[in-house]
């Protein structure tokens, strides 16, 4: 499958279903990526899968959206939250990957459950 195959996912199936399995797909491969002994090239190529599949949940949640919000002042303040819950979950992010950094190694950082 080519990644211009991968646009028309989130027309095909129900949004439902597209969103479970993006976020089941990434959750997959940031699991294997905490293997023990994982080459670095797999590591990458996980990494590329995860960020081929973002699109689609990105596309499949902005079509989603509009369906629920409707057209109008209700979509673009519902779009507006949802971007700045999405980077401030970012930025929280990476201020938790930090200090976990300062304690864990970068293996035992990804896979702890805090």
């Amino acid at each position: 499958m080519s990644f211009s195959q991968l646009a028309g996912i989130a027309d095909r199936y129900p949004a439902r279903r597209v969103l479970v399995c993006c976020d089941l797909l990434c959750a997959a491969a940031a699991a294997a990526m905490v293997l023990p002994g994982t080459h670095v090239g797999v590591l990458l190529a996980l990494r590329c899968a995860i960020a081929a599949i973002a699109p689609v949940f990105a596309g499949t949640r902005a079509a989603t959206l509009s369906d629920i919000l409707g057209e109008g002042d209700l979509f673009v303040l519902g779009r507006s939250l949802l971007r700045i819950v999405g980077q401030s979950a970012l930025i929280a992010g990476f201020g938790v990957g930090g200090v976990l950094l300062t304690v864990l190694s970068p293996r035992a950082a990804l896979a702890s459950p805090r």
